[in-house]
C-alpha cells in the first residue's frame, strides 16, 4: 500500500533528498557585502580583457582589412580591364578618332588631327610576351605621357595593365586606348612594374597617356587588320635620340661614335658623311688609302681595302683591268678588295706582327684591279662593279701600311 496516498491534507511535505541537502550546506556562505564587491572586480576584469580582446582583434582587422585592400587594388590594377570602366569603354569607343595595328619597332603615324581625342590601338597575341624585342631594349620614353614613337607593349607592361610572360596570353590580342595630346619638354625615365622607362627632351611629336586596355575576344578579319595596319609607318624606327641643340665639340675632341670590332677592339661607327672625308674634308678616303689600310667590318665579315701602284702599258692607264707587259711605260693606282679569313681571331697585335696589309694567307682576295669610280659607298652599304656588295657595314678603321712594295700571291 502507497505511503503517499495515506497522508492527509495537513501533512508536511516530503523532505529533500540527503544528498542534495548536504550539497547545499557545503557551499561557502558570503555576506552580502562581500559578494557585491567580488562580482564588481570580477566585473571589472572581465571588461578589461574584453577591451584588450577587442583592440587585438581591431588591429588584426584593420591590417587583414588594409591588405585585403591592397590585394583589391593591386588585383584591380594587374587586370587589363575591369568591369567598373564599361561606361568609359563606351564614352571612348564614341569618341575614338582613329584605330590602328601595332608593329613591334614601327611607329604610329602623324597624330596631329587626333590631338585632345582618343585612338585605339590593336596588339595582337604574338605581341605579348616578355621575349619582345622591344620590350628587351626598353624602347619607350616618359612616365603617365609617353612620346607617341612609344611601344605600346612596354607601355602596357609599365602601367602595369598587363604582366608579360613567356607563355603568351589565351586571349588573341587586346584593344589599348590612348589621349592623345601636345609634346612636352621633358620626359623623365621612370621604373615601375619591373621596367625602367627611357628619358628624353625636346620632342616634336605629340604625347600618349594611357586610358584602357580590353582584352579582345575576336581581332577580326584579316581585310579589316590590313585596314588598321595601312597607316602605320613603313620605315622602322631606332632607339637613338639626337639632341635638339647638341653641345659642340672642339676640333681637338671630335665627336665620334664607337663600336667594337669582330676581334673585340674599338673602331669607328660607319658613318657615311664622316666616312667619306675621314673626319677631315681637306683629306678625302681616296686620298688616305696611298698610305693607309681601310678595314670595315659587317656583324661577321672583315674586309681590307688598300691601294696599290702597277705598272701599265701606255694604252691602259685610262681604265680597264691589269694587263701583264714587259713593255712599261708609266704607273697607275688601282684598288683591291679582300676579305679577311677568320676575323675573330685577327687582333691588332696580330695584325702587326703578320704585316698591314695582311699577307695572302689570312686573306681571300676578290678584286685586285679596281678604279677608286668602280667603288659606290653608300649608307651602309658598299656596292663594286654591279656584281658584289657588302651590306649592314657596322664599322671601320684605318691602319698605317707597313709594306707598299710587297706584291699579293694568287
Amino acid at each position: 500500500m502507497d505511503t503517499t496516498a495515506q497522508q492527509g491534507p495537513n501533512s508536511n511535505p516530503p523532505s529533500k533528498p540527503e544528498a542534495t541537502l548536504n550539497s547545499s550546506l557545503n557551499q561557502p556562505h558570503n555576506s552580502p557585502d562581500k559578494n557585491s564587491s567580488s562580482s564588481s572586480s570580477q566585473s571589472e576584469e572581465a571588461k578589461h580583457n574584453e577591451l584588450s580582446n577587442v583592440s587585438r582583434n581591431s588591429t588584426v582587422f584593420l591590417r587583414s582589412r588594409t591588405s585585403h585592400a591592397r590585394r583589391q587594388a593591386s588585383d584591380k590594377k594587374s587586370k587589363p580591364y575591369d568591369s567598373d570602366d564599361e561606361n568609359r569603354l563606351h564614352e571612348m569607343d564614341r569618341n575614338c578618332r582613329a584605330q590602328f595595328l601595332y608593329n613591334v619597332f614601327y611607329n604610329l603615324p602623324e597624330l596631329s588631327d587626333h590631338l585632345g581625342g582618343y585612338i585605339k590601338v590593336i596588339v595582337l597575341r604574338e605581341h605579348l610576351t616578355n621575349q619582345n624585342p622591344a620590350l628587351l631594349k626598353r624602347d619607350f620614353w616618359g612616365n603617365e605621357f609617353y612620346t607617341s614613337d612609344s611601344d605600346i607593349v612596354c607601355i602596357l607592361q609599365h602601367c602595369g595593365q598587363i604582366i608579360l610572360k613567356e607563355d603568351l596570353p589565351d586571349f588573341p590580342g587586346i584593344a589599348v586606348y590612348f589621349k592623345v595630346s601636345k609634346s612636352r619638354s621633358n620626359y623623365a625615365s621612370h621604373f615601375k612594374n619591373g621596367l625602367r622607362s627611357r628619358k628624353t627632351q625636346s620632342f616634336d611629336c605629340h604625347s600618349l597617356k594611357f586610358e584602357l586596355a580590353v582584352p579582345l575576344e575576336s581581332v577580326g578579319t584579316q581585310d579589316e587588320l590590313s585596314k588598321l595596319a595601312a597607316p602605320m609607318s613603313t620605315k622602322k624606327r631606332g632607339i637613338c635620340r639626337k639632341n635638339k641643340h647638341p653641345r659642340k665639340a672642339s676640333s681637338a675632341h671630335k665627336d665620334m661614335s664607337i663600336v667594337f670590332s669582330l676581334s673585340g677592339e674599338p673602331i669607328n661607327k660607319f658613318d657615311l658623311g664622316e666616312f667619306v672625308f675621314k673626319g677631315n674634308a681637306n683629306k678625302p678616303i681616296a686620298e688616305a688609302l696611298k698610305t693607309e689600310i681601310l678595314y670595315i667590318e659587317t656583324l661577321d665579315k672583315r674586309f681590307e681595302i688598300s691601294c696599290r701602284w702597277k705598272k701599265v702599258p701606255a694604252d691602259d692607264q685610262t681604265g680597264g683591268k691589269f694587263v701583264e707587259s714587259d713593255t712599261v711605260e708609266t704607273e697607275a693606282k688601282f684598288y683591291r678588295v679582300a676579305e679577311v679569313k677568320d676575323p675573330l681571331f685577327k687582333d691588332l697585335d696580330y695584325m702587326r706582327k703578320s704585316g698591314i696589309p695582311l699577307p695572302a694567307p689570312d686573306v681571300k682576295y676578290i678584286f685586285k684591279d679596281l678604279k677608286w669610280d668602280e667603288l659606290l659607298w653608300g649608307d651602309t652599304s658598299l656596292k663594286i662593279r654591279d656584281t658584289f656588295k657588302v651590306e649592314n657595314i657596322n664599322g671601320y678603321i684605318f691602319h698605317q701600311t707597313e709594306d707598299d712594295d710587297e706584291e699579293e700571291d694568287e
